[in-house]
This record gives structure tokens, C-alpha cells and sequence, in this order.
């Protein structure tokens, strides 16, 4: 099975790292929380943003561009919690 990262063109992979990575500089908002601003912006999965939240914190790197980070993360490389699926926040 794919994961849902895999699905993401590089190119909108670089789009969402300078995305965070601004986010990131600005501090705008909880960058553990970015991955509800990525779906919202972006218009993709929960599945999808978690799993290019977690490809972006992996390479994140001041030394290296977005286009750098994105071509060496291997898509879908970072486990999606809870295999996609929303958690209870009650459980």
C-alpha cells in the first residue's frame, strides 16, 4: 500500500517546505500544529499533510533548501499515525 506522501508531486512537496519553513521563521503558529494549516492551504488530505509534516520535520535543515530537502525525502518515507486515520481526541 502507498502511503499518501507518495502521491505528492515534487513540486508540491517544495511548495509545502517553503511553506513551513516560513511558517517556521515567522512563528506564526505551532509548527506541531502545521500539518492543520498545510491541509487548509493546500487542499489535501489530513493523511497527506500529516505525512509531508513529518517528510519536512525529518529533513528540516537551515543549510539546505526546500528543493534540496524534498528531492532527497523519500516519499512516504515517515510513517502516517495511525495509519491515516483520525484519532479520538475522547480516547
Amino acid at each position: 500500500m502507498l502511503s499518501e506522501a507518495m502521491l505528492i508531486s515534487h513540486d508540491h512537496r517544495v511548495a509545502v517546505f517553503r511553506f513551513l519553513d516560513q511558517l517556521h521563521r515567522d512563528d506564526r503558529a505551532s509548527i506541531f500544529g502545521a500539518a492543520t494549516i498545510v491541509q487548509e492551504k493546500f487542499g489535501v488530505s489530513a493523511a497527506e499533510a500529516r505525512a509531508l509534516h513529518v517528510d519536512w520535520m525529518k529533513s528540516f535543515s537551515f543549510d539546505r533548501s526546500p528543493e534540496e530537502r524534498a528531492a532527497v525525502v523519500a516519499p512516504g518515507d515517515a510513517p502516517v499515525p495511525n495509519g491515516g486515520e483520525a484519532e479520538d481526541p475522547d480516547r
